[in-house]
């Protein structure tokens, strides 16, 4: 028989709670749970170990808060179904204080432009196709009229979506109304 508590069958889940320290650590706890403990905020590397290769999209603030709500409920010993440890974190974060919260939000940013940079070029990005020109510079062969040829040269990306794809490369932000792209400051 093992130690671990289930509570999946029960109507609402347990109110969960953070605890700052004078030292600026937090604990979580559960209501009408003696024990508490340290509650981790994760780094950039440690949610992108979480990430899956197949993934499409860096992780959301809501999963980047919600690992660590469930490792804390493992340390307490209790088993939850994904649907419960959801309820739970995000009843907690709604009432999460406003330092912590810009701690997530700011790890949520860092993580995805970290995820985006490590990803853009080798899944997204489509080279761009140079066409023939009349006078090639260099020697093509050309396939006789009478067989039609098995490889035909297409732009893959709209001029527009070439503009984003390189814009998004060098950091520039894409201005509505503009037939450009303006880098950052």
């Amino acid at each position: 028989m093992t130690n671990n508590r289930s509570i999946n069958d029960t109507k609402s889940p347990p109110n969960a709670h953070l605890f700052r320290q004078n030292n600026g650590r937090y604990y979580f706890g559960l209501e009408g749970h003696p024990n508490l403990v340290p509650f981790t905020v994760p780094t950039i590397k440690e949610v992108l170990e979480t990430c899956k290769e197949s993934s499409k999209k860096p992780p959301t603030i809501y999963i980047i808060f919600r690992n660590p709500i469930q490792n804390c409920l493992r340390e307490l010993n209790f088993k939850f179904e994904r649907k419960v440890v959801s309820k739970i974190s995000s009843n907690l974060w709604r009432r999460i204080d406003p330092e912590l919260r810009t701690t997530f939000e700011n790890l949520y940013q860092d993580t995805s432009e970290q995820w985006r940079r490590g990803r853009i070029i080798f899944e997204f990005f489509t080279p761009l196709i140079e066409l023939p020109t009349n006078e090639p510079s260099h020697p093509v062969s050309v396939p006789s009229s009478s067989s039609p040829s098995p490889i035909e040269i297409k732009p893959k990306l709209s001029h527009h979506e070439e503009e984003m794809v390189i814009g998004e490369l060098f950091g520039w932000a894409y201005v509505p109304g503009y037939n450009r792209y303006l880098q950052n400051p």
